[in-house]
């Protein structure tokens, strides 16, 4: 990792570049049966630019929850927060109008998120068991 590092290092001088240690994240995924060495891992000074990089154990990318673990379950819970925002919204500020109104408001607004998201977790699940 710190060889790969230094390359993008030199890279940036040839090219006149920067980048950014404060954007830039570690994150380790380990197997179950070495998550031991985690603590060890954590400890590494990893730079960029001559600034550490920060470790973390999830991160966001492309709109979804990446951990460390490997698990989903914190992404699901902020999609479930999400589209919970999303319904009261809709039931908020639009609270006189009629039910039809209504459903037809949450069918453009709240639903069709829910099925775009849905239908890409299952593009990734499906290329993920195709890969194995």
């Amino acid at each position: 990792m710190r060889k790969m590092l230094s390359i993008c290092d030199n890279y940036a001088l040839e090219f006149h570049m920067s980048f950014n240690a404060q954007k830039s994240k570690c994150m380790v995924i380990l197997p179950s049966s070495r998550r031991c060495l985690k603590q060890l891992l954590d400890k590494c000074d990893l730079k960029i630019g001559g600034k550490a990089t920060e470790f973390v154990s999830s991160y966001s990318h492309l709109g979804h929850l990446l951990t460390d673990d490997l698990g989903d379950s914190e992404d699901i819970m902020k999609r479930q927060g999400d589209f919970i925002g999303q319904v009261n919204n809709v039931l908020c500020f639009f609270r006189q109008q009629a039910s039809a109104v209504k459903y037809r408001l949450f069918s453009s607004y709240c639903r069709r998120r829910i099925l775009l998201s849905h239908s890409i977790t299952m593009q990734s699940t499906h290329s993920t068991v195709a890969g194995c």
